[in-house]
């Protein structure tokens, strides 16, 4: 019998199996949003929001990094992307 793996697990992620996971140092960060009314064309409330923040990225692209962030609100808690301009883009910029 030949054996066989799912066609989803990458080779890599295989490899990693059994390894300790570390979790990832955070800090706190603070955001303001605003919602905005699309059909008024207005701007509405602002709210502030702390978020607990990956000091590591995660993936990046052309122009910017991209961190994990989770909300702190005890009562829904709620995942996030924040994105960073990196040096490159603000000078391309």
């Amino acid at each position: 019998m030949e054996t066989a793996y799912p066609a989803s697990v990458l080779t890599d992620a295989l490899l990693e199996v059994g390894k300790l996971v570390k979790p990832q140092p955070k800090i706190k960060a603070s955001f303001t949003f605003e919602k905005c009314d699309v059909k008024t064309q207005r701007w509405m409330e602002t709210v502030e929001e702390e978020v607990l923040l990956n000091t590591q990225k995660f993936s990046s692209g052309a122009f910017g990094d991209a961190f994990h962030a989770t909300t702190t609100r005890k009562i829904q808690a709620t995942q996030w992307v924040v994105k960073t301009f990196n040096s490159k883009a603000v000078n391309t910029i």
